[in-house]
């Protein structure tokens, strides 16, 4: 509450409903007087920042110390006392992303490519034919890994200086000969990428690199109902298996998950900056927390055993792996062909 002066009308000046108190109980808002000095103002803004802290570093507490209690507390209507979901979703998922794209994503890229790609290829490669000692192998030559599907792409050879021109030329070839809507796209790109970057592979590289990253947030945003679908049939009979509750369920996982990967960044930072190679090992028990968190999870929300739980989560990730991987080509395909 405001230690701003109370109105003597008794009249929202919100929704215009009829007031009994100092709080409009049609839409909530106080009836205080709008003429604010610029100390009422600053004054509601740390009131705001400071409510919105207390909240927050609850909430948190309890999702790191008790699995799965917040989307009990939720479906059993107890959400007051405690930051919104979506709304610790949105904070955490944003911190987490600027320091991904801050710190990793020029990590990936200088990790994965280099200059030299011979040295790429030697490391990733496996050849499609014998390659005669000393030989650097094309892309041609050799049948990628995953890891390799954005260097086939920007290194796929094309002899067209402009979209105009590719167009021109496709016009002048028979229809079961001319590319298709797949080929036409990944050509497009490519050559509005080389255009762009004046044909240096590194700039296509990280102009695909980037879009996909960037397009990461979305991919879990689409995870997410497919996954509460998912638990939805695991849990069937279940009395806590509302689609509603499944998707607060895994809303409150992604953000423990965020937080935990945020630790495991920082101790990797941590481990480079002061040489500490045994931070490595904390980093790795950090991620096995994550199993036992879920898993824990899991248990308190739906209210089943051990080892039921366990059953269950095994068949979850292994539908989440098939989805994440499935949803990732798409990404990446759709981050390839966007120009």
């Amino acid at each position: 509450m405001s230690h701003a002066r109370e109105r003597t009308e008794k009249i929202c000046l919100n929704c215009n409903a009829q007031l009994s108190g100092r709080y409009c109980h049609v839409c909530g808002q106080e009836n205080i007087d709008p003429r604010e000095s610029i100390w009422s103002v600053i004054t509601h803004f740390f009131n705001d920042i400071t409510h919105f802290d207390g909240k927050f570093f609850r909430t948190v507490g309890l999702l790191i110390a008790k699995p799965g209690f917040l989307p009990l507390e939720y479906i059993n209507g107890r959400r007051a006392s405690y930051l919104h979901p979506i709304r610790l979703y949105i904070f955490t998922s944003a911190v987490f992303f600027l320091i991904f794209y801050t710190v990793l994503t020029p990590a990936i890229k200088s990790m994965v490519f280099d200059d030299d790609n011979s040295e790429f290829y030697k490391k990733y490669s496996v050849p499609s034919r014998e390659i005669k000692p000393g030989e650097i192998p094309s892309p041609s030559d050799v049948v990628l890994n995953p890891l390799d599907t954005i260097t086939a792409v920007v290194t796929r050879e094309t002899n067209y200086k402009s979209v105009a021109e590719y167009d021109s030329v496709q016009k002048t070839l028979p229809a079961d000969k001319r590319d298709g809507w797949l080929g036409s796209k990944l050509t497009r790109s490519l050559i509005a990428r080389s255009n762009k970057y004046g044909g240096k592979p590194a700039g296509i590289r990280d102009s695909i690199i980037d879009d996909f990253t960037h397009n990461l947030p979305y991919l879990l945003f689409v995870s997410l109902p497919i996954f509460a679908l998912f638990l939805q049939v695991l849990y069937l009979k279940n009395k806590n298996n509302l689609y509603a509750g499944n998707a607060i369920f895994l809303v409150y996982l992604y953000v423990f998950v965020f937080l935990v990967l945020l630790l495991h960044i920082f101790f990797g930072y941590l481990k480079t900056a002061f040489h500490q190679g045994w931070l490595e090992w904390f980093r790795l028990v950090l991620l096995l927390y994550i199993v036992y968190y879920s898993v824990k999870a899991m248990k308190r929300y739906y209210g089943q055993g051990r080892a039921v739980t366990i059953l269950k989560y095994v068949v979850f990730n292994i539908l989440a792996f098939a989805t994440v991987s499935f949803l990732f080509v798409i990404f990446l395909l759709f981050s390839v062909i966007k120009v």
